[in-house]
């Protein structure tokens, strides 16, 4: 396994993590805010367990896709390509942990 195959895994475990985690909180939430206009209201929700695994499906599609090229070639992206998985890897990790800190604030589960 490469090294940046490994770091996609630990990624979707984190992401996963962070998704179980938040949803335990808002049990009570049916809906779940998935975009906000500009004036800071939400403009449509969907239903909390399609809310909460929208970017683990995402990231978990994402880096299957990349990591395709690590598999069959082991050794034919070298170091930079592990550079670009850690930097996309923290991106979703961040992203997500954005998304989940804003649905997460009282005012906006109301």
């Amino acid at each position: 396994m490469t090294l940046s195959l490994l770091i996609a895994v630990a990624t979707m475990i984190t992401l996963t993590t962070m998704s179980v985690v938040t949803g335990r909180k808002l049990i009570g939430a049916r809906l779940v805010p998935m975009q906000w206009g500009l004036d800071g209201r939400p403009s449509w929700s969907a239903p909390r367990s399609v809310a909460l695994a929208f970017t683990p499906a995402l990231a978990a599609t994402t880096l299957t896709l990349m990591m395709f090229p690590t598999v069959v070639v082991p050794h034919a992206m070298g170091v930079w390509y592990f550079g670009v998985t850690a930097v996309i890897c923290i991106f979703f990790i961040a992203v997500h942990a954005t998304y989940l800190g804003a649905i997460s604030r009282p005012a906006v589960r109301s």
